[in-house]
Protein backbone atom coordinates (compact mmCIF):
# COMPACT_ATOMS: atom_id res chain seq x y z
CA UNK A 1 0.00 0.00 0.00
CA UNK A 2 2.83 2.27 1.00
CA UNK A 3 4.66 1.95 -2.45
CA UNK A 4 1.15 2.70 -4.01
CA UNK A 5 0.63 6.08 -2.57
CA UNK A 6 4.87 6.45 -2.87
CA UNK A 7 4.15 5.33 -6.60
CA UNK A 8 1.09 7.77 -7.15
CA UNK A 9 3.12 10.90 -5.55
CA UNK A 10 5.69 10.31 -8.14
CA UNK A 11 3.36 9.82 -11.15
CA UNK A 12 1.62 13.37 -9.97
CA UNK A 13 4.63 15.41 -9.18
CA UNK A 14 6.22 13.84 -12.63
CA UNK A 15 2.46 14.83 -14.43
CA UNK A 16 2.93 18.82 -12.94
CA UNK A 17 6.45 19.19 -14.05
CA UNK A 18 5.05 18.42 -17.55
CA UNK A 19 2.39 20.10 -17.33
CA UNK A 20 4.62 23.48 -15.62
CA UNK A 21 7.00 23.44 -18.49
CA UNK A 22 4.13 22.95 -21.24
CA UNK A 23 2.93 25.83 -19.77
CA UNK A 24 5.73 28.07 -19.20
CA UNK A 25 8.02 27.26 -22.43
CA UNK A 26 7.55 27.59 -26.22
CA UNK A 27 9.77 26.17 -28.80
CA UNK A 28 10.24 29.58 -30.59
CA UNK A 29 10.08 33.09 -30.00
CA UNK A 30 9.69 36.88 -31.55
CA UNK A 31 12.74 38.50 -30.26
CA UNK A 32 13.86 42.48 -29.69
CA UNK A 33 15.33 42.31 -32.90
CA UNK A 34 11.81 41.12 -34.66
CA UNK A 35 13.66 37.89 -35.57
CA UNK A 36 12.12 34.62 -35.08
CA UNK A 37 14.52 32.30 -33.00
CA UNK A 38 13.27 28.42 -32.89
CA UNK A 39 14.35 25.35 -30.88
CA UNK A 40 17.63 23.75 -32.15
CA UNK A 41 18.93 26.78 -33.59
CA UNK A 42 22.21 27.88 -32.41
CA UNK A 43 23.14 31.35 -30.72
CA UNK A 44 26.21 32.68 -30.72
CA UNK A 45 27.94 34.63 -28.16
CA UNK A 46 28.84 38.01 -28.64
CA UNK A 47 31.39 39.84 -25.75
CA UNK A 48 30.72 40.04 -21.95
CA UNK A 49 29.35 43.28 -21.02
CA UNK A 50 31.12 43.40 -17.79
CA UNK A 51 34.95 42.79 -19.15
CA UNK A 52 35.16 38.98 -18.39
CA UNK A 53 31.81 38.43 -16.92
CA UNK A 54 28.47 38.14 -19.08
CA UNK A 55 25.55 40.44 -17.34
CA UNK A 56 22.70 38.67 -18.89
CA UNK A 57 23.48 34.99 -19.49
CA UNK A 58 24.36 32.21 -16.56
CA UNK A 59 25.36 28.89 -15.83
CA UNK A 60 22.74 27.26 -13.96
CA UNK A 61 22.70 23.91 -12.71
CA UNK A 62 19.76 21.43 -13.79
CA UNK A 63 16.94 20.97 -11.71
CA UNK A 64 15.61 17.32 -12.47
CA UNK A 65 12.51 15.61 -11.61
CA UNK A 66 14.18 13.81 -9.11
CA UNK A 67 14.98 16.96 -6.85
CA UNK A 68 11.55 18.10 -7.28
CA UNK A 69 10.14 14.65 -5.84
CA UNK A 70 12.98 15.49 -3.30
CA UNK A 71 12.21 18.39 -1.92
CA UNK A 72 8.31 17.14 -1.80
CA UNK A 73 9.32 13.90 0.30
CA UNK A 74 11.70 16.00 2.57
CA UNK A 75 14.65 13.92 0.75
CA UNK A 76 17.78 16.21 0.57
CA UNK A 77 18.75 17.61 -3.07
CA UNK A 78 22.44 18.95 -3.78
CA UNK A 79 22.61 22.20 -3.32
CA UNK A 80 21.89 24.22 -6.94
CA UNK A 81 23.99 27.42 -8.37
CA UNK A 82 23.45 29.93 -10.86
CA UNK A 83 26.23 32.24 -11.96
CA UNK A 84 27.40 34.53 -14.55
CA UNK A 85 29.20 32.83 -17.23
CA UNK A 86 32.20 33.99 -18.01
CA UNK A 87 34.29 34.73 -21.00
CA UNK A 88 36.62 31.93 -20.65
CA UNK A 89 33.42 29.41 -20.12
CA UNK A 90 31.30 30.20 -23.27
CA UNK A 91 34.69 30.34 -25.07
CA UNK A 92 35.36 27.10 -24.45
CA UNK A 93 31.94 25.96 -25.94
CA UNK A 94 32.88 27.99 -29.50
CA UNK A 95 31.11 30.66 -28.07
CA UNK A 96 28.05 28.83 -29.07
CA UNK A 97 25.39 26.72 -27.56
CA UNK A 98 22.05 24.92 -28.96
CA UNK A 99 18.60 26.64 -27.96
CA UNK A 100 17.13 23.92 -25.62
CA UNK A 101 13.61 25.60 -25.46
CA UNK A 102 12.27 29.40 -24.31
CA UNK A 103 10.56 30.01 -20.70
CA UNK A 104 9.02 33.15 -18.69
CA UNK A 105 11.78 34.67 -16.56
CA UNK A 106 11.41 37.64 -13.75
CA UNK A 107 9.25 40.29 -14.67
CA UNK A 108 8.59 39.22 -17.74
CA UNK A 109 11.80 38.86 -18.81
CA UNK A 110 12.00 35.92 -22.09
CA UNK A 111 14.56 33.71 -21.23
CA UNK A 112 16.45 31.37 -23.34
CA UNK A 113 17.63 28.44 -22.18
CA UNK A 114 21.14 27.03 -24.50
CA UNK A 115 22.52 23.34 -23.88
CA UNK A 116 25.48 22.99 -21.81
CA UNK A 117 26.10 19.21 -20.57
CA UNK A 118 23.94 16.30 -18.72
CA UNK A 119 24.53 18.69 -14.91
CA UNK A 120 24.28 22.39 -16.20
CA UNK A 121 23.10 24.56 -18.67
CA UNK A 122 22.92 28.30 -19.80
CA UNK A 123 19.94 30.56 -19.85
CA UNK A 124 19.88 34.13 -20.90
CA UNK A 125 17.72 37.11 -20.44
CA UNK A 126 17.04 37.00 -24.46
CA UNK A 127 16.14 40.28 -25.20
CA UNK A 128 18.67 42.40 -22.83
CA UNK A 129 21.40 40.01 -23.79
CA UNK A 130 20.68 41.13 -27.64
CA UNK A 131 19.80 44.43 -26.96
CA UNK A 132 23.98 44.59 -25.15
CA UNK A 133 25.15 42.64 -27.70
CA UNK A 134 26.44 39.61 -25.59
CA UNK A 135 24.11 37.44 -27.66
CA UNK A 136 24.72 38.33 -31.46
CA UNK A 137 21.20 38.70 -32.96
CA UNK A 138 20.72 36.91 -36.64
CA UNK A 139 18.57 40.11 -37.92
CA UNK A 140 20.81 42.26 -40.34
CA UNK A 141 19.67 45.51 -39.41
CA UNK A 142 19.45 44.94 -35.59
CA UNK A 143 21.19 47.98 -33.31
CA UNK A 144 22.47 46.99 -29.63
CA UNK A 145 22.79 50.10 -27.38
CA UNK A 146 26.13 50.12 -27.98
CA UNK A 147 25.79 50.89 -32.00
CA UNK A 148 22.94 53.44 -31.36
CA UNK A 149 25.41 55.50 -28.89
CA UNK A 150 28.03 55.46 -31.69
CA UNK A 151 25.25 56.04 -34.55
CA UNK A 152 24.14 59.26 -32.43
CA UNK A 153 27.28 60.15 -31.57
CA UNK A 154 28.69 60.21 -35.10
CA UNK A 155 25.79 62.49 -36.03
CA UNK A 156 26.53 65.18 -33.03
CA UNK A 157 23.33 63.87 -30.94
CA UNK A 158 23.22 63.05 -27.62
CA UNK A 159 26.21 63.31 -25.39
CA UNK A 160 28.23 59.89 -26.44
CA UNK A 161 29.42 59.31 -22.56
CA UNK A 162 27.53 56.11 -21.80
CA UNK A 163 26.32 54.79 -18.34
CA UNK A 164 27.60 54.78 -14.91
CA UNK A 165 26.64 52.52 -12.19
CA UNK A 166 28.07 54.47 -9.30
CA UNK A 167 30.00 52.75 -6.31
CA UNK A 168 27.03 53.96 -3.84
CA UNK A 169 23.58 54.56 -4.27
CA UNK A 170 24.02 57.66 -2.09
CA UNK A 171 26.89 59.13 -4.45
CA UNK A 172 25.98 60.91 -7.55
CA UNK A 173 28.69 60.28 -10.51
CA UNK A 174 28.47 61.59 -13.83
CA UNK A 175 30.58 61.54 -16.77
CA UNK A 176 31.65 65.19 -18.15
CA UNK A 177 34.07 63.50 -21.04
CA UNK A 178 35.60 60.52 -22.58
CA UNK A 179 38.92 62.00 -24.40
CA UNK A 180 41.73 60.15 -26.13
CA UNK A 181 44.95 61.60 -26.39
CA UNK A 182 46.36 60.21 -29.97
CA UNK A 183 49.98 61.67 -29.33
CA UNK A 184 50.05 59.62 -25.56
CA UNK A 185 47.86 56.86 -26.90
CA UNK A 186 45.78 57.34 -23.15
CA UNK A 187 41.56 58.02 -22.83
CA UNK A 188 40.94 60.11 -19.81
CA UNK A 189 37.46 59.51 -18.50
CA UNK A 190 35.99 62.83 -16.48
CA UNK A 191 33.83 62.49 -13.88
CA UNK A 192 32.56 64.81 -11.29
CA UNK A 193 31.07 63.11 -8.06
CA UNK A 194 29.01 64.33 -5.30
CA UNK A 195 26.34 63.04 -2.37
CA UNK A 196 24.64 64.62 0.36
CA UNK A 197 26.07 62.40 3.73
CA UNK A 198 28.93 64.20 5.89
CA UNK A 199 32.20 65.01 4.54
CA UNK A 200 33.39 61.75 2.92
CA UNK A 201 36.93 60.27 1.90
CA UNK A 202 36.59 58.41 -1.29
CA UNK A 203 39.86 56.92 -2.90
CA UNK A 204 40.19 55.39 -6.22
CA UNK A 205 42.74 51.74 -7.21
CA UNK A 206 43.09 51.68 -2.65
CA UNK A 207 41.23 48.44 -0.75
CA UNK A 208 41.04 48.54 2.85
CA UNK A 209 44.26 47.23 3.69
CA UNK A 210 46.00 50.13 1.65
CA UNK A 211 46.55 48.00 -1.11
CA UNK A 212 46.13 49.22 -4.42
CA UNK A 213 44.71 48.08 -7.74
CA UNK A 214 45.11 49.17 -11.75
CA UNK A 215 41.60 50.05 -12.88
CA UNK A 216 40.22 48.18 -16.10
CA UNK A 217 38.87 49.21 -19.22
CA UNK A 218 37.37 46.85 -22.10
CA UNK A 219 37.38 47.82 -25.79
CA UNK A 220 34.47 46.43 -28.20
CA UNK A 221 36.84 43.86 -28.93
CA UNK A 222 37.85 42.02 -25.86
CA UNK A 223 41.15 44.27 -25.42
CA UNK A 224 41.78 44.84 -21.88
CA UNK A 225 43.47 48.05 -21.10
CA UNK A 226 45.38 49.09 -17.66
CA UNK A 227 45.05 52.91 -15.83
CA UNK A 228 48.15 55.01 -16.26
CA UNK A 229 47.03 57.86 -13.73
CA UNK A 230 43.98 58.24 -11.16
CA UNK A 231 42.88 61.77 -9.72
CA UNK A 232 40.25 63.27 -7.25
CA UNK A 233 39.92 66.65 -6.42
CA UNK A 234 43.62 68.13 -6.36
CA UNK A 235 45.04 63.99 -5.75
CA UNK A 236 46.57 62.66 -8.68
CA UNK A 237 48.99 59.83 -9.06
CA UNK A 238 49.82 56.62 -11.14
CA UNK A 239 48.76 54.39 -8.24
CA UNK A 240 45.54 55.45 -6.54
CA UNK A 241 44.29 58.76 -5.36
CA UNK A 242 42.71 59.71 -2.32
CA UNK A 243 40.52 62.93 -1.00
CA UNK A 244 37.86 64.45 0.39
CA UNK A 245 34.45 65.06 -1.34
CA UNK A 246 32.84 67.38 1.09
CA UNK A 247 28.84 67.80 1.76
CA UNK A 248 27.17 69.06 -1.49
CA UNK A 249 29.77 70.16 -3.50
CA UNK A 250 30.73 68.14 -6.45
CA UNK A 251 34.27 67.17 -6.97
CA UNK A 252 36.01 66.45 -10.40
CA UNK A 253 38.02 63.04 -10.65
CA UNK A 254 39.67 61.27 -13.42
CA UNK A 255 40.85 58.23 -14.57
CA UNK A 256 43.71 57.80 -17.69
CA UNK A 257 43.97 54.61 -19.11
CA UNK A 258 47.07 53.67 -21.30
CA UNK A 259 48.38 51.64 -24.80
CA UNK A 260 44.65 52.65 -26.47
CA UNK A 261 45.45 53.01 -29.85
CA UNK A 262 43.57 56.23 -31.87
CA UNK A 263 41.61 53.33 -33.98
CA UNK A 264 39.80 51.88 -31.02
CA UNK A 265 36.19 53.92 -30.87
CA UNK A 266 34.95 53.13 -27.55
CA UNK A 267 34.81 51.62 -23.94
CA UNK A 268 32.59 48.69 -23.71
CA UNK A 269 33.55 48.64 -19.94
CA UNK A 270 35.36 49.88 -17.10
CA UNK A 271 35.45 49.36 -13.35
CA UNK A 272 37.50 50.95 -10.42
CA UNK A 273 37.86 50.32 -7.25
CA UNK A 274 36.04 52.75 -4.89
CA UNK A 275 36.70 53.07 -0.99
CA UNK A 276 34.67 55.42 0.98
CA UNK A 277 33.68 56.36 4.03
CA UNK A 278 33.44 59.64 6.62
CA UNK A 279 36.30 61.67 6.83
CA UNK A 280 36.67 61.95 10.25
CA UNK A 281 36.62 58.23 10.53
CA UNK A 282 37.62 54.26 9.98
CA UNK A 283 34.73 52.74 8.36
CA UNK A 284 36.04 52.51 4.87
CA UNK A 285 33.18 50.29 2.62
CA UNK A 286 34.90 49.08 -0.67
CA UNK A 287 33.16 48.18 -3.90
CA UNK A 288 33.12 49.42 -7.74
CA UNK A 289 32.33 52.29 -10.16
CA UNK A 290 31.31 50.90 -13.39
CA UNK A 291 31.21 52.62 -16.96
CA UNK A 292 29.74 51.07 -19.73
CA UNK A 293 29.41 51.85 -23.90
CA UNK A 294 31.90 55.07 -23.29
CA UNK A 295 32.77 56.90 -26.60
CA UNK A 296 36.08 57.87 -27.25
CA UNK A 297 36.60 61.89 -28.55
CA UNK A 298 40.16 61.45 -30.03
CA UNK A 299 42.06 64.95 -30.11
Amino acid sequence: MKRKIILTVFLMLNLGFAVAQAKNSRKEYTAVDNHTYKKGETLAFGLPARGTQYENIFINDIITTGDYISMFTGGSVEKKSSDNATKEQLSALGNKATIKYFANGIENNKLVVLKLDNKKEIRAFFDKALQNGEIKSQAQDFQTTADKIFANATRGKGDGNGTVKSFSPKFDVKILSVVGDKKAQTVTVNLLISHKLVHQKVCFNEDSSHLWYNAKAYDFEGNTYLSKEVGIGSDRNSYYACNTVPTEVPVKAFVTFKQILPSVKGLKFASILTKFGPTDGWDREVTYLELSDLVIDWK
